[in-house]
């Protein structure tokens, strides 16, 4: 092999050589655009993330706030109710007060009426026998 030869040969090798560079340049700037497109995304996808972390953070404080709320009225609730069942015993002990002041009264009002129709029915007997005609015409 001669110089001239050898010369080629180191020719094409140099240009197989820069080919090969430029070929492998372009790639790595294809993958270097793809690694930015990449990029880019992951900071989209970043961006959505971090909305996504303030919306779950809501999220938490309004839960937290409406289990609170819940909980306060459950609360109120029992309160009312232990009231009302207080309320409601006093009411029926004063239900029971009144049905026995109605009992009395009513047997107050029987002795009454007892005492003052008896006196009248034996007022009544007595002038039936001292006039016995108006009895009489009484029955007519």
């Amino acid at each position: 092999m001669t110089n001239e030869e050898l010369s080629n040969q180191i020719q094409k090798l140099s240009d197989i050589v820069a080919n090969l560079a430029k070929t492998m340049n372009e790639r790595f700037e294809q993958i270097d655009r793809r690694f930015a497109q990449i990029d880019k995304r992951f900071e989209q996808i970043d961006k959505r993330f971090e909305q996504i972390d303030e919306q779950l953070a809501d999220i938490r404080n309004d839960h937290k706030t409406l289990v609170d709320i819940v909980k306060d009225m459950d609360l109120r609730m029992d309160k009312g109710f232990n009231e009302l069942k207080a309320e409601d015993g006093k009411i029926h002990a004063e239900i029971a007060s009144l049905r026995l002041e109605l009992y009395h009264e009513s047997g107050s009002r029987e002795l009454v009426d007892d005492t003052l129709y008896g006196s009248l029915d034996k007022r009544l007997r007595r002038l039936e026998a001292k006039f016995p005609d108006l009895a009489s015409s009484q029955a007519v």
